[in-house]
């Protein structure tokens, strides 16, 4: 084990009796030398807040099995945190990092909060793993920032966090939620191969100055998409591919013509970037968002019937198979009040006298059924209905004009069908 320099020592050694006098002495401190506990094992909480580190703090592979608070801190020179495993609740809240900070492999197992820090040179957290909450809320990276293949078990909040340089999340892995509600890009962001996480807030993220790209990312699970919210955020700078990875998460506390436009400004830029697969897959949600939207029983069978009808558009072939089988339907009623219909409630000129000639005869079975095509399908796929052949009205009446309205729609989806 790493011995520790003179100034960490003269730190540490009230800790080690008494707690509250740590708390206490440890505040406000200004250490001239390096701060160096790499590999040492630091068995109580460790408290400095507002202190100074001329000549930074190496924690290398450092053991923190309490707490350790460092808000309000100033480090000079690097940080150096890299296979460090912190227990318990860390805070670097509101701290300054003239210099590097490395955390490259760092374990923090509890809550870990850096909210309002300022990074002013490179930093690192190349796979580290943070197994709970995360905070870089309003954090300011002014270089580069690197998470590659780092784990983000818990929530992950970079909320109102200011990117001025590179920030290369390649390969992270998101679990359970991420914010960037507000965040500004005013670099390159990379997401290459990030699993994402359940739920990803980009609300409000205005300022994007160049093109963040989501193609690569993969879904929380196999079975799972990430539900995205991407209210007042600049779609037109943000590139994805929405199919089997997302479902937009429509910000419930805008209105309903609010949400609408970020369906519509999202659905744009899908098809400008040519993911025709995912604008389908993003216009049927909006769809049925439009449906859901619009109360009411009749409203409901309107969605129901759209997605078996021809599933919202994009499945016109399904227009065929309902035709027919909706036919079939009506003949298979007609052919059982075929004489009822023929006799007394719609006579047919062309039909009629044939089938009364054939009514005197023993016609076979396979003549009715002859009959019955040729009757349903007059009424079914005619474009008139001749209303002076028609009987006073009766329940069988409205049948004939069931059979013809309902052919009728379903002849102009036909039409449309094959001349388009």
């Amino acid at each position: 084990m790493k011995s520790f320099s003179l100034a960490f020592l003269l730190a540490i050694t009230p800790l080690l009796f008494s707690l509250s006098l740590a708390d206490e002495n440890l505040k406000a401190r200004v250490f001239m030398q390096k701060v160096d506990s790499s590999t040492a094992t630091i068995i109580v909480g460790i408290y400095f807040d507002n202190c100074r580190f001329d000549k930074g703090a190496g924690f290398y592979a450092t053991d923190f099995r309490g707490v350790a608070s460092f808000s309000h801190a100033i480090f000079v020179d690097t940080l150096e945190l890299s296979n460090a495993h912190f227990n318990k609740l860390v805070y670097f809240d509101n701290g300054i990092f003239l210099k590097m900070v490395a955390a490259d492999s760092a374990d923090f197992a509890d809550s870990t909060f850096f909210s309002d820090a300022q990074f002013e040179n490179r930093t690192t957290f190349n796979g580290a793993v943070f197994r709970q909450r995360v905070e870089f809320w309003s954090a300011v990276f002014h270089k580069n920032v690197r998470f590659w293949g780092s784990r983000f078990n818990g929530n992950a909040v970079f909320k109102e966090a200011v990117f001025d340089s590179t920030a290369d999340f390649w390969s992270a892995q998101f679990s359970d939620s991420a914010s960037f509600e507000n965040a500004i890009f005013r670099d390159y962001a990379s997401f290459q191969s990030a699993r994402l996480p359940r739920y990803l807030d980009f609300s409000g993220v205005r300022h994007i100055e160049k093109e963040l790209d989501f193609t690569d990312c993969r879904p929380p699970t196999p079975e799972e998409r990430c539900h995205i919210r991407l209210t007042n955020t600049d779609i037109s700078k943000i590139r994805l591919r929405y199919l089997n990875v997302f479902t937009l998460d429509p910000d419930t506390s805008t209105t309903y013509e609010q949400q609408g436009s970020v369906y519509e400004n999202l659905l744009s830029k899908l098809q400008q970037d040519g993911f025709s697969e995912s604008y389908k897959e993003l216009d049927i949600e909006f769809k049925r968002f439009q449906y859901s939207h619009s109360h009411g029983f009749f409203t409901a069978f309107l969605s129901i019937a759209d997605n078996w009808w021809w599933n919202y558009g994009y499945n016109k072939e399904r227009i065929l198979g309902w035709t027919l089988g909706i036919f079939l339907l009506f003949l298979v009623v007609t052919g059982f009040k075929l004489d009822h219909l023929v006799n007394d409630v719609y006579a047919l000129d062309f039909l009629q006298e044939r089938y009364r000639l054939a009514s005197t005869a023993n016609r076979p079975r396979s003549g009715k059924v002859l009959y019955s095509l040729m009757y349903t399908a007059t009424i079914f796929f005619g474009f008139t209905l001749d209303t002076n052949g028609l009987k006073p009205p009766t329940i069988w009446t409205i049948y004939i004009f069931v059979v013809y309205t309902i052919g009728l729609v379903c002849m102009g989806f036909v039409v449309n069908f094959i001349f388009k």
